[in-house]
């Protein structure tokens, strides 16, 4: 039920936001708007709405208008909750009102047709710039109330890395940072950190990081980044930053996998490998990684602790709260990875477990101007990657399977409520990038399918037949109509899969 309803309100709002962009702007320009919907199909509900149209201006002009559409708009709510449209005053609704006098001035300057091809293209854009902007201030408020992302605590950084020769360490959380010699700067959380080395690194600037140890609380650390004199590589990975700190707690063994003949089991946290103690999970990764020499996989032993059960069977001995007691044990364990191709030529060693516990998460609130830039930019990078996604799409036939659709967004909203309004208004951002940027392809029902019947009027001088123009928006609905039962059958294939 919640993923219903939070997918019903996404959907209403983010059509009505596209809806009334068309709205707007058709008003602006002086085009007649008939009527405003939500949904398809049978009319739920029905208002006039806005200021009266233009007043007839000849003898019979009064006979005429009681026949043609309402003399203000009129907003209905539909049965069908899947989209919505706009209707404007066109000649085909003269044609269907069955007038006999001509139109006067007024009413033939408010004709959709009349317009030159810059309103016009103005009116059909409009709607798929509302969402683009809808997306903007949805993700503003979403930075300015807040969201939740990683804790600056670092993870182990790759051995021999440009990260590990500079002093950073397993477990250390970043606290401040300044470049090229300005104030210092509190950092918020590891995205933001790693932000400003990429500035620094991208722009060749020094910077100073201050850290804390997670061994000795309350001494800090200072770090400098020469990398105004050195070549630094290109990417934060690259640096040897392997992300958020992370426990070497296991999380899942696959089953008849190296780990589950070693005898691993969930929750059991690694303390040491070959007597060398393990400071997080991507240290770990790396001993594995280090398992494999000279094309051979060596045994390793692994010192874990684990949580066992003191409840015995015929006791049932448990605490206050009716939970069963629990003691740590720590016990060695042999662990023989297995070499896997990972591409032609290239081994790495498995071990076949979910490993690192969740790394800590911190709540990140901005001011109005920081929540602003970093808006633009969020709504700029779904932009790309919506883009990105859809070149995808024609590049590959695979793609077509991750095409979703209704279902696959109302499981997605639910999700996303459940998580809070910061995730709750991420997933209404990036749906209305995504609808917004779909309405713009060159298919004849959508908008860009419209677009790109003004451009060929634009450089041929003529508009299309009205015959034409029938068969290709035909077309176009068979065309959509596939890509929704694709979508549908997409969706369906997911929850019977599981």
């Amino acid at each position: 039920m919640q993923s219903l309803l939070a997918f019903l309100v996404a959907l209403g709002l983010l059509v009505a936001v596209h809806e009334y962009g068309h709205y707007k702007v058709a008003v602006l320009c002086g085009v007649r708007v008939l009527r405003f919907s939500l949904g398809f199909g049978p009319v739920l509900y029905k208002r006039s709405f806005g200021a009266a149209f233009a007043a007839p201006s000849s003898s019979t002009d009064h006979a005429r208008a009681s026949k043609a559409e309402p003399e203000r708009s009129e907003f209905v709510l539909s049965a069908i909750p899947l989209g919505g449209y706009v209707t404007f005053w066109d000649e085909a609704h003269v044609r269907e009102s069955g007038l006999t006098e001509p139109l006067s001035e007024d009413e033939r300057d408010a004709l959709f047709e009349s317009q030159s091809l810059f309103k016009k293209s103005a009116i059909v854009m409009a709607g798929p710039l509302a969402n683009l902007l809808l997306c903007v201030l949805l993700t503003w408020v979403m930075y300015l109330w807040g969201v939740e992302q990683t804790a600056p605590v670092l993870a182990s950084p790759v051995p021999a890395s440009v990260a590990e020769h500079l002093g950073f360490e397993a477990g250390e959380r970043v606290l401040s940072w300044s470049l090229a010699g300005e104030k210092p700067q509190a950092i918020s959380s590891l995205e933001d950190f790693e932000a400003r080395v990429e500035q620094a690194r991208r722009d060749h600037l020094d910077a100073v990081v201050w850290l804390s140890k997670s061994k000795t609380p309350g001494v800090k650390d200072r770090l400098e980044l020469p990398w105004s004199l050195e070549d630094v590589p290109a990417s934060f990975d690259a640096l040897g930053f392997q992300g958020p700190y992370r426990e070497a707690v296991i999380q899942g063994v696959s089953a008849a996998s190296p780990g589950e003949l070693a005898g691993l089991k969930p929750l059991d946290r690694v303390l040491s490998v070959d007597g060398v103690a393990v400071s997080d999970a991507a240290d770990l990764r790396s001993r594995i990684a280090q398992s494999l020499a000279a094309a051979r996989v060596q045994p390793m032993v692994w010192h874990i602790e684990r949580r066992v059960s003191t409840e015995s069977s015929e006791s049932g001995q448990r605490d206050r709260a009716g939970r069963s007691e629990s003691t740590r044990q720590t016990l060695d364990v042999v662990v023989q990875a297995v070499a896997h191709e990972v591409r032609p030529g290239v081994m790495s060693p498995r071990v076949g477990i979910d490993l690192g516990a969740m790394p800590a998460r911190v709540t990140v609130r901005y001011g109005p101007w920081s929540a602003w830039v970093r808006a633009l930019h969020t709504s700029g990078e779904w932009i790309a990657q919506t883009l990105h996604a859809l070149g995808q799409l024609f590049a590959s036939s695979e793609s077509w399977s991750n095409l979703g659709g209704p279902l696959t967004l109302a499981t997605y909203a639910g999700q996303s409520a459940g998580l809070g309004l910061s995730a709750f208004l991420a997933y209404l951002g990036l749906v209305s990038v995504n609808l917004g940027v779909f309405n713009l392809l060159p298919i004849p029902v959508l908008d860009g399918g419209h677009l790109l019947a003004f451009a060929w009027q634009a450089l041929t001088g003529r508009a299309m037949g009205a015959a034409l123009w029938g068969k290709i928006q035909r077309v176009g609905l068979v065309a959509m109509l596939l890509l929704t039962l694709l979508a549908l059958r997409n969706d369906l294939a997911r929850v019977w899969g599981g």
